[in-house]
C-alpha cells in the first residue's frame, strides 16, 4: 500500500506544475483546459477502465496518445507560438526543474513498488540530469551569460532523456512486459499516478517544444535584423 508521502507528493507535484503551466498561458480557457483533462485522468483511473491491460489497444495507452497529441498540437499552436515568444529561456528551462523532485520522487516510490526500479536513476532513467541541469542553465540565463548553443545543447539532452524514460515506461507495461512480472509499470493506471505519464510527462515534453518553439523564433527575429 503506498503511504501518504507517495500518494500526496505526486499529486501535489502534478497540480503545482499544471499551475505553472496554466500561470505561464495568462489564458483562463488553458487553465480550463488542463482542469478538464487533470479530471477526466482521474475519472477514469478510479473507474478502473485504465487498468484494463487485457483489452488490445489498452485504455491507458490510448489516453496517453490522446494526451501526447493534444501537447505537440498546443506546443506548435498560436498559443504555443505567443507564450514561447513572450517567456525567457530563464523561465521556460528554470520550469522545467520540476524534474528533481520528481525524480526523487520516484525513486521513493520505487521503494513501495508503485514504480518499477528501471524507471528511477537506480536503474535506467537518467532524467534527474535534465532537473539539476536546467537549474544551472536557468541560472546562467538569468545572468545573460548562457550562448544559444547552450540552450540548444540543453534542450536536445533533455529531450533523449524525456524520449528514454517514456521508452522504458512503453516497455515496462504489461502488453510488452520486457523487464519481468516484478518489474511491470502498471500503477500508473491507478490515481493520481495516472498524473505521472498525463501530467508530469506532458509538461516536460512542452516546455522542451517551447525551448525548440523560442529557438526558431530568435534565430528568425535575427535573420530579419541581418544578423
Amino acid at each position: 500500500m503506498p503511504s501518504d508521502l507517495t500518494v500526496y507528493g505526486l499529486a501535489l507535484l502534478a497540480l503545482a506544475v499544471a499551475a505553472l503551466v496554466a500561470a505561464g498561458s495568462r489564458r483562463p480557457e488553458v487553465a480550463l483546459g488542463i482542469a478538464v483533462i487533470m479530471a477526466v485522468q482521474l475519472g477514469l483511473a478510479y473507474s478502473g477502465i485504465l487498468a484494463q491491460w487485457k483489452r488490445t489497444p489498452p485504455p491507458l495507452v490510448l489516453m496517453l496518445l490522446a494526451c501526447f497529441a493534444i501537447t505537440v498540437v498546443f506546443a506548435f499552436s498560436r498559443i504555443g507560438e505567443e507564450i514561447a515568444a513572450r517567456l525567457s529561456f530563464t523561465a521556460l528551462i528554470g520550469a522545467q526543474a520540476f524534474r528533481l523532485p520528481l525524480e526523487l520522487w520516484m525513486q521513493h516510490a520505487s521503494a513501495e513498488r508503485v514504480i518499477p526500479r528501471q524507471m528511477t536513476y537506480s536503474g535506467s532513467n537518467l532524467d534527474i540530469v535534465s532537473g539539476l541541469t536546467a537549474m544551472v542553465v536557468a541560472a546562467v540565463a538569468a545572468r545573460g551569460l548562457a550562448p544559444r548553443w547552450l540552450f540548444t545543447g540543453w534542450n536536445a539532452l533533455g529531450s533523449l532523456l524525456l524520449l528514454n524514460v517514456i521508452v522504458i515506461a512503453v516497455r515496462s507495461m504489461p502488453m510488452i512486459n520486457a523487464y519481468g512480472d516484478f518489474f511491470m509499470n502498471t500503477r500508473v493506471a491507478d490515481a493520481p499516478f495516472v498524473w505521472l505519464p498525463g501530467v508530469l510527462v506532458q509538461a516536460a515534453l512542452l516546455g522542451h517544444l517551447l525551448v525548440w518553439r523560442k529557438l526558431k523564433i530568435d534565430a528568425d527575429l535575427q535573420t530579419d535584423a541581418g544578423v
